[in-house]
């Protein structure tokens, strides 16, 4: 949202929500480097979330 205080300055304000997730069995890991990597799926239960958001204030001023 943003607002003009007079014809030359306006001030804002807005948000952001972000999230990301996985579901079960989403975890596995390559182990080796050699020409023969093994494939170890110890933590195939795992799932992961991640959840982010932020605000922010922004001010402007227009010259002439």
């Amino acid at each position: 949202m943003s607002y003009l205080v007079t014809s030359n300055f306006s001030v804002g304000v807005g948000g952001r929500y972000w999230a990301m997730w996985t579901k079960k069995h989403s975890d596995t890991t390559c182990t080796g480097c050699g020409p023969d990597p093994i494939s170890v799926d110890e933590l195939g239960s795992e799932k992961y979330s991640m959840e982010r958001w932020g605000t922010f204030l922004q001010a402007s001023y227009k010259f002439n």
